[in-house]
């Protein structure tokens, strides 16, 4: 039997939580495939594995093609199951499988049934490698991130909160680096939060509760300014799944939901453009960019939908003089106080809702702060923004700019390079410098 552990699923989010929880025990070799007919090209060509973890339904072979061909050949390797369909049904179809583990809490289960195949063989690794394309997907640093220099020596070159795009993974890949380490605790944490959105992901995906219709205008002006910048129709579409995604992530809060319907529902709505093309265009950017993890882009959409929940729906008509307003700290008129403090009330109401993920009310808390530390409500300096809410700011610092009549990538990239002394310090600068490559490109 060979040195190896074969994981199968068609969905990258699972096949990383495999991945990651495999190699918190194991140092050796690590084979990933998206279908049962790969992993069987896979075994014929490398021998068995030491262990095959594998999902039931995909295309290409799903998981009980998979199991038959591994009893017919005798192969002795034990076959991990992966699946949200009930467990008895899995045990009909996979009779005799060495273990079953139920979607979506998968990674305690898992590590129960990889310490007893491996855990004899060696001990637990201080540090964890993480894929530097996932990095990049994700586009920031939540942890410290080290390269691997000796079996015992590691050396910090990420620090946690650092934004990460396109040029960073690129120098990695020059130096012929695939994965950064991260700690064996932050790798605990760091499944703990993908499991924590995989439940999300698999209770939206059961939730059939209609979704929030905004205004045919609203979607209309997004649209339009999609075609103008020449997005494809998949990459507009995507960016409305996300929405969808974290309308659904919302409804699990009633109260919340009711309000938000209640304001998004208004034809005349100045709301509902601004937050629809708000949540749409930063999805969108994030695909632009490198930032792909769905995680990443719902996380912004969110943001984008509950950021301006108590604001006055007239503000809209002259936000840059409210804008000003806010940051004179010695206004204290009870309108501009309810303005000046709208992300801490939002941000907070955010704090409460367990089924939302980290990060979200950090943007939302900060979207009102500037690079050069004159935002409201905390006067934060540009290194001190965190790289997601760095793009929001960003995103709607250009929305409140667009004529929604006349954008074209030559448009949005001139107002980029007008701004560019004003965001090329702090978090923002690799972040409005990728924005402005992903135009230019």
């Amino acid at each position: 039997m060979n040195s190896y552990v074969l994981i199968v699923d068609d969905e990258e989010d699972i096949l990383e939580i495999h991945e990651i929880t495999v190699k918190s025990f194991y140092t050796g070799e690590v084979i990933l495939a998206t279908s049962g007919n790969k992993a069987w090209e896979i075994i014929e060509k490398k021998g068995p594995p030491l262990i095959i973890i594998c999902d039931y339904k995909m295309a290409d072979g799903d998981g009980v093609s998979l199991f038959t061909r591994v009893i017919k050949n005798n192969i002795s390797s034990p076959f991990i199951v992966c699946s949200g369909n009930p467990e008895d049904q899995l045990r009909e179809f996979f009779p005799n499988c060495y273990g079953i583990l139920t979607k979506p809490n998968i990674i305690k289960p898992l590590k129960l049934l990889i310490n007893e195949i491996l855990g004899k063989l060696e001990p637990a690794p201080k540090f964890v490698p993480i894929s530097i394309s996932h990095i990049l997907k994700t586009g920031y640093t939540d942890y410290d991130f080290f390269i691997k220099l000796s079996h015992q020596k590691y050396i910090k070159v990420l620090i946690k909160g650092e934004p990460f795009i396109a040029e960073d993974a690129e120098r990695f890949f020059k130096k012929s680096l695939a994965s950064l380490y991260i700690s064996q605790k932050d790798a605990e944490e760091f499944l703990k939060q993908l499991e924590k959105y995989l439940e999300l992901k698999f209770r939206n995906h059961n939730d059939k509760t209609s979704d929030i219709s905004f205004p045919s205008e609203a979607i209309e002006s997004v649209e339009m300014l999609a075609k103008g910048l020449g997005w494809t129709p998949d990459c507009l579409e995507l960016a409305k799944k996300t929405l969808n995604f974290a309308i659904k992530a919302i409804a699990q809060e009633q109260d919340l939901m009711r309000l938000l319907k209640q304001k998004s529902s208004l034809a005349s709505s100045h709301y509902s453009r601004h937050v629809s093309m708000l949540a749409i265009f930063s999805s969108a950017f994030c695909q632009k960019i490198g930032w792909t993890s769905e995680s990443t882009q719902m996380k912004l959409a969110m943001a984008a939908l509950l950021h301006d929940l108590d604001v006055d729906d007239d503000i809209y008509n002259d936000i840059d003089m409210w804008n000003d307003l806010a940051r004179n700290d010695k206004d204290k008129k009870d309108k501009v106080l309810k303005y000046r403090n709208h992300p801490i009330e939002a941000a907070n109401i955010i704090k409460k809702m367990k089924s939302l993920p980290p990060d979200v009310d950090n943007i939302v808390l900060q979207h009102h702060e500037r690079p050069d530390g004159q935002g409201f409500p905390r006067c934060l300096s540009s290194s001190r923004v965190s790289p997601l809410s760095a793009l929001f700011i960003i995103i709607e610092d250009l929305i409140n700019h667009i004529d929604e009549k006349h954008v074209t990538s030559e448009f949005v990239l001139a107002y980029l390079n007008e701004r560019e002394e004003y965001y090329l310090s702090g978090n923002f600068r690799k972040v409005f410098q990728s924005l402005k490559n992903s135009l230019q490109a």
